[in-house]
């Protein structure tokens, strides 16, 4: 079995310093990266068959989630206020209040490829449906047209979603999609 490559992105040092001497406690290879995106991705970690990398959710797209499954990479994101959209998108996430040990148990859970948590939990199936469709990047009038519902109705949806999620931006939303596989990677509005 190979060695486990942990990679580390923030653009803030601190942040970077920090989360290096905890996962340093626990793991030898590490990476550390202030910039990421998805070009670098492939051409210089795709080289590891065991890696996580840990970085900001406003970094993760629908490109970087596709190209991270497929290769069976974990991505674990780093946020510093998290909503209730991590516990139910994420299995595990990383704030910077844990320490050492939940870090060191946060990435064990992500590399064991433990189930993201079933959306049937936490949207109704009708919110699901205008999910995928706010994913496929259809406006609202698109999205009542498709179900045959009034555009207030799918309004209504889309502020549900968004309160239960704690997600506000369609790319937010679209790569929520994607990791629950509600819709895939062809199908997602880029």
């Amino acid at each position: 079995m190979s060695a486990l490559f942990i990679c580390v992105v923030s653009p803030f040092e601190q942040v970077r310093l920090s989360l290096s001497s905890a996962i340093l406690k626990n793991y030898e290879n590490l990476l550390i990266l202030s910039d990421f995106d998805l070009s670098y991705y492939k051409k210089q970690l795709l080289q590891y068959e065991q890696l996580c990398i840990i970085l900001p959710i406003d970094i993760i797209t629908p490109s970087i989630t596709s190209t991270a499954k497929s290769h069976q990479h974990s991505i674990i994101p780093f946020l510093d206020n998290p909503k209730p959209i991590c516990k139910k998108t994420f299995e595990v996430f990383i704030t910077p209040r844990d320490n050492s040990a939940e870090i060191f148990n946060k990435i064990d859970a992500s590399v064991r490829k433990k189930k993201i948590n079933d959306v049937s939990e936490t949207l109704s199936e009708r919110e699901t449906e205008v999910l995928k469709y706010i994913a496929k990047g259809n406006s609202n009038k698109e999205i009542a047209a498709n179900m045959h519902l009034s555009p207030h109705t799918v309004m209504t949806h889309r502020k549900n979603i968004t309160n239960k999620l704690g997600i506000k931006s369609i790319s937010g939303l679209t790569v929520f999609a994607i990791l629950q596989n509600i819709i895939s990677m062809d199908e997602a509005a880029m």
